[in-house]
Formats: C-alpha cells, sequence, structure tokens
C-alpha cells in the first residue's frame, strides 16, 4: 500500500460553526472538522488511498481564544463534499455529516464513487458519539437545517435530487427525495421555512423547492440562472436576496428573490 510522504497534505474539509443552546450546555459551542484521510496531495500530483480512515473532529470554542480538540469520531466522510456538507442543528444537540464518495480499488489504483449516507451525531452527549448514518441520496452534499431545526435536507449531486429528513429529538429520518433534474451541491432555506433554493453547479442555475410541513416539491419553472460552477448559496437573513459563490470566475452573483 503506498504511504504518504511528509510533504503530502491530509485533507481537511472546511470547518462549521454552531452555537450551542443553554438546553445542552450553557457555554459550549463546536466546530465539526471533516478530515478526508483518503484524498492526499504531493508535490508529484494528487492520489487516492484506501477507506477506513477518515475522521470527524469537534472542536470546543467556547473560549474563542483557546479553542480546543474534545473528540475525534471516525467515520467516513470526505474532501469531495465540503464546504457545506457538515451542520449542527440550530439547538446544539446534533452534528450531522455527509459522506459524499468512498475510494472503489480497480487494479492498483483507486476512484471516487457515490456513497449514500448521512451521520448523525449526538453533541450533547459526552463524549459526542455517532447515533446512526440515514441513507440519503448518491453523492450527499450540501446540507440545510431550517430555524426550528426539525427539517434537514440534503443535496445529492449524483442522485439529481434533494431528500428531505424530519428530526424529532435525536432522531433524524427521511421523509421524501425530489428529482430536480440536474446534478445539486448546495441547498439553502429561506428565513420563513417556506422555500429553500439549491445550486445546480453544472447547469449554472439555481432551483426552487415549496415546502409545506415535512412536503417539498421542486419547482422546476422557476429555475434561476447565475453564474457557472455554482457550489456555494446562501439565503440573506432578510429573505431577500440568494447568493451564490461561482468557482474559477472569482464572481459571485446576488439574485432578488420575489
Amino acid at each position: 500500500m503506498r504511504r504518504s510522504s511528509p510533504s503530502a497534505i491530509r485533507v481537511a474539509t472546511l470547518l462549521f460553526l454552531a452555537l450551542s443552546s443553554a438546553a445542552v450546555a450553557e457555554t459550549r459551542a463546536f466546530i465539526l472538522v471533516g478530515l478526508d484521510g483518503k484524498t492526499f496531495f504531493e508535490p508529484e500530483g494528487a492520489w487516492n488511498g484506501p477507506n477506513g480512515h477518515d475522521a470527524v473532529g469537534i472542536i470546543d470554542v467556547s473560549d474563542e481564544a483557546r479553542p480546543r480538540l474534545v473528540h475525534t469520531l471516525p467515520f467516513d466522510n470526505s474532501v469531495y463534499g465540503p464546504p457545506t456538507n457538515l451542520r449542527i442543528t440550530p439547538d446544539g444537540r446534533l452534528g450531522l455529516v455527509a459522506s459524499s464518495v468512498l475510494m472503489r480499488q480497480e487494479g492498483t489504483a483507486r476512484y471516487a464513487h457515490a456513497d449514500d449516507r448521512l451521520h448523525v451525531v449526538d453533541l450533547a452527549a459526552n463524549p459526542p458519539h455517532l447515533i446512526e448514518s440515514v441513507r440519503v441520496g448518491l453523492q450527499p452534499s450540501g446540507i440545510a437545517i431550517n430555524k426550528a431545526g426539525d427539517l434537514v435536507l440534503v443535496a445529492n449531486r449524483e442522485g439529481r435530487s434533494v431528500t428531505a429528513l424530519a428530526i424529532l429529538d435525536t432522531v433524524v429520518r427521511a421523509v421524501a427525495t425530489v428529482n430536480v433534474g440536474d446534478e445539486a451541491a448546495a441547498v439553502a432555506f429561506t428565513p420563513d421555512g417556506k422555500r429553500a433554493f439549491i445550486a445546480k453547479n453544472k447547469t449554472a442555475r439555481i432551483g426552487v423547492i415549496a415546502i409545506d410541513g415535512t412536503n417539498v416539491r421542486y419547482e422546476r419553472s422557476l429555475d434561476i440562472p447565475v453564474g457557472p460552477g455554482v457550489y456555494g448559496l446562501a439565503v440573506t437573513p432578510d429573505g431577500m436576496l440568494a447568493l451564490t459563490g461561482n468557482t474559477g470566475r472569482s464572481r459571485a452573483t446576488a439574485t432578488p428573490i420575489q
């Protein structure tokens, strides 16, 4: 098995910060850090290693000047999904981490292929632990949680779909998967939770999801053209604008929401 040289970079996925509520712990605030242990970058080029070496680090930033690693959980996740594949519920109780891809060996080489799991972590436990892994669509990437903390949307890139999951206490269950016709890399709720927007990275558009409770519906006629390579997506707190980050061209798109 090939070993990484000292110059190899072990990929750490982008961080996600959430403040915990008093119901969990008065002063606790966590960052989730996804650690991809199967994708490496070296001076001579990138290469893929075997599965089974990924982890998620949990960092306590209650004292912002002195962050500390409080626990590490060994389970699959991927640099192919960030920065939007890690989320913490508004009450700080649960961490959600999507496993976007695993490696498949063909001869002496390994190639990425889609996974379909969403990991659910109990952050209120001491130490935090993995509750379960829920099946969603192929290559789950972007995750969004509504303000109420009872509904999750997961954008599935290879699945060309969005999966809705209901949260009740520490139980997370898939309730629907809707086809959106194209790769979906990220998703964001509007502040009122009645709509969500999805980043269609291959078609330079954002799509619109209508939401009624746990019922979700893709509104194809409302697709909005934006810039190319849209992987990042956010909605302003007043719900007036959807903002997208467009890779490769150093620009962003601001789209008014009617």
